[in-house]
């Protein structure tokens, strides 16, 4: 039989696996919880999402100023800004597990966009372009993910229906 724990007890050893889990060894010995390091102030507007890359020190944030913010999760400077795909709030983002990196976006738009780094002279520009829309749902999107392999992409929407695309190789 399951035991029952406070909700509190349950947030904190969440906290704590998923901060032992990113290698977060900061911990408040009175509390036995995770030690802020830095605050972000990253948008204007509501933060819907957050996504960390799995292997990359890159930090995603989605948010309803119809934007994404691209940051080094190491020192967490921002690199990019991704705009002008979506034309209403970008509800979740999540990385394909590879690099280099590419970045969907699910958007209350009811599109999904496929983002990856600009590339000049065979070197990264440090802009971003857009290089893929999905669109077929009815209504908002609200979720977007990756395949372990990075072989498909899954989508949802309000309209109650769950998407499954084949991703590009080369996306």
């Amino acid at each position: 039989m399951c035991r029952s724990l406070p909700r509190e007890s349950v947030r904190a050893a969440l906290l704590k696996l998923q901060f032992s889990m990113a290698g977060v060894d900061q911990m408040d010995a009175a509390t036995d919880s995770p030690v802020e390091l830095r605050t972000i102030q990253a948008h204007l507007d509501r933060c819907w999402h957050l996504s960390l890359h799995p292997s990359l020190p890159l930090l995603a944030s989605s948010s309803s100023d119809q934007t994404v913010r691209i940051y080094n999760s190491e020192s967490t400077s921002l690199i990019t800004t991704l705009k002008g795909q979506h034309t209403r709030s970008i509800r979740a983002s999540h990385w394909k597990p590879s690099t280099p990196p590419a970045l969907a976006t699910a958007s209350f738009d009811g599109s999904v966009g496929i983002w990856r780094p600009e590339y000049g002279e065979g070197e990264e520009s440090g802009e971003w372009e857009c290089v893929a829309q999905l669109e077929g749902h009815e209504n908002e999107c609200k979720c977007v993910a990756w395949s372990s392999d990075g072989r498909y992409i899954a989508t949802c929407s309000r309209d109650k229906s769950v998407w499954i695309w084949e991703g590009r190789y080369n996306v």
